[in-house]
């Protein structure tokens, strides 16, 4: 599980927690993979992408989030990502 913390918040807490995601990204093909591993810290991208979910022949189960207002476990997005495009 993923978590933050701050000893002072810049801004209220609740809008930090519904302005922020954590995303697992699957890419859709090589070379959507081989993007994701070229992006840099601070760069802006545009996904075409999908909230998913995940169920395996063993019953696992992984599913997005499909609200902005919700945090802590289970809050985070699962993206298919079909194309991504590098804007800064």
């Amino acid at each position: 599980m993923h978590s933050w913390k701050t000893d002072a918040f810049p801004i209220p807490r609740k809008e930090i927690e519904t302005s922020s995601a954590n995303m697992h990204i699957i890419p859709a093909n090589e070379q959507v993979e081989d993007e994701l591993d070229d992006i840099l810290v601070g760069e802006i991208i545009l996904f075409k992408d999908y909230l998913v979910k995940i169920i395996t022949d063993d019953s696992f189960r992984w599913q997005s989030s499909l609200t902005r207002n919700d945090t802590g476990g289970g809050a985070c997005e699962v993206v298919w990502v079909e194309k991504l495009l590098r804007l800064k």
